[in-house]
């Protein structure tokens, strides 16, 4: 199908659509996703995950835009950190973000109490580099409280930073990375290429 699929070896194409839930509580919410989920690796406070990945957006990206059907602050994940739950879904700890036109690198924490959602912290947030090119990200981030996150776009670094970083008042692992498409169910498709994921 279109949603997922491997045009070439290493490269992996996301597309979502209109209605394109991938369980019960994406309907519930009105959210779509096209994922590929390391779910079983849990990442603990005191680790350092480490994750990096290629991206070319579109050709379909007017949800990404600023002209698009919403803006900001709905979410548009190309590439996040999961919260590793213990009874409800939580935002994720760490979310790449193609919205409102911009690239946006953010995380959350026990820090920013705020019940499922809690609070996010912005620490990058930019003009979307060009459609139709090969970016590349690498992300360091030391989970929990006295955490640290160092994020590079294209070789840059465009984060350098202490925060915390997870739900570290839980018991048990704190993140697990997710690469593809994580967004408001809209009326427009949206596609993004991923390749080099680590």
């Amino acid at each position: 199908g279109y949603a997922f699929s491997i045009p070439t070896s290493g490269v992996y194409r996301f597309e979502v659509r209109k209605n394109d839930f991938g369980w019960s509580g994406d309907e519930q919410s009105d959210n779509r996703r096209s994922e590929l989920v390391s779910e079983g690796d849990k990442y603990y406070s005191g680790e350092t995950l480490w994750s990096s990945f290629s991206f070319v957006v579109g050709p379909e990206r007017l949800p990404f835009d600023a002209e698009g059907e919403f803006p900001s602050p709905h979410h548009n994940i190309i590439h996040q950190w999961h919260s590793v739950d213990t009874a409800s879904g939580r935002s994720p700890v760490l979310a790449v973000e193609l919205g409102n036109g911009e690239f946006t690198v953010l995380t959350r924490s026990d820090d920013a109490p705020g019940g499922v959602r809690n609070g996010p912290v912005a620490h990058y947030s930019a003009p979307r580099p060009a459609d139709g090119v090969v970016h590349n990200v690498v992300i360091s981030g030391l989970l929990g409280r006295d955490g640290h996150l160092d994020v590079w776009l294209n070789g840059r670094r465009i984060v350098d930073e202490d925060t915390a970083i997870g739900y570290y008042n839980d018991d048990g692992g704190l993140a697990y990375p997710h690469w593809g498409i994580y967004q408001k169910n809209v009326d427009e498709p949206a596609v993004v290429y991923h390749a080099n994921i680590e």
